[in-house]
């Protein structure tokens, strides 16, 4: 019996230096890491911004983005929600764009949410 491995990209982002511990980029880089090693996902690169989550336009997201959507994973690990946008619907459309190409969204934040996927 062969484990396939699912190749993901990590993403977090702060908007502000005074962020908590817990929502600090260190904090969520380990949060993401450790989910990724106990659900079997090869994180390939985690692309991180410090910029305000009102809109999609970010540098290291746009890249990640960009991974995703040429395939080269087919995970996208992040410590909640809201670290994609802090916009509903553009966070909605990314995830129902994600869903059409198949990428899983994985919710690494402890809590009873945390082994959600947004898959179809």
């Amino acid at each position: 019996m062969s484990t396939s491995i699912i190749k993901g990209i990590g993403y977090i982002r702060v908007s502000t230096k005074r962020q908590g511990r817990a929502w600090s980029l260190p904090g969520q880089r380990t949060t993401i890491q450790e989910y990724a090693a106990r659900t079997g996902i090869d994180l390939i690169a985690i692309y991180s911004d410090d910029e305000t989550g009102t809109n999609l336009d970010r540098t290291q997201f746009s890249d990640a983005l960009q991974r995703l959507r040429n395939g080269e994973a087919s995970a996208l690990v992040v410590y909640s929600l809201d670290r994609l946008s802090r916009n509903r619907s553009q966070l909605l459309l990314l995830v129902d764009e994600l869903q059409q190409r198949g990428i899983a969204i994985h919710l690494a934040k402890p809590g009873p949410h945390c082994r959600r996927s947004h898959r179809r």
